[in-house]
């Protein structure tokens, strides 16, 4: 029937976007569409499928000495903002993240110390912007 041949098309679109999460994960905040999208068309096992496709493809991809411990905690940060669209609950968050959190406590010696830099640098900016607002407003 129509409403059944729907109903697949519904399922085998959500199947395609949850292959893709790491993509989209990657390239958030642009691909919050295509992530909003998946929330629409997903249900539970949907999201436990896009689960373990997105852990399979953070193991394989992201965790091993060739990405910078950099490049993991940014991953990690629009791994957080766009799992917690998709699921409220984080209970796809904590299974997801589980294996990249063991990997930067015990595999990466310098984590706390990239945490420091980013967080030091991005409070200089901020810092030096609120400097040049009150500047150009005329406050100082």
């Amino acid at each position: 029937t129509h409403a059944d041949l729907r109903s697949s098309a519904t399922v085998l679109i959500a199947k395609e976007r949850a292959q893709q999460l790491f993509e989209m994960v990657a390239d958030y905040p642009e691909s919050l569409p295509a992530l909003c999208e998946l929330r629409d068309l997903s249900n539970p096992a949907l999201l436990g499928f896009g689960g373990r496709e997105l852990r399979a493809a953070v193991s394989r991809r992201l965790l091993h000495l060739g990405a910078s411990t950099s490049q993991i905690l940014d991953f990690y940060v629009s791994l957080l903002k766009a799992l917690r669209l998709l699921d409220s609950s984080d209970g796809l968050l904590h299974y997801v993240a589980q294996p990249l959190r063991q990997y930067l406590r015990c595999a990466r010696t310098d984590t706390v110390l990239i945490m420091k830099f980013h967080y030091y640098a991005h409070f200089r900016v901020s810092l030096r912007l609120a400097v040049c607002a009150f500047r150009r407003c005329g406050v100082c």
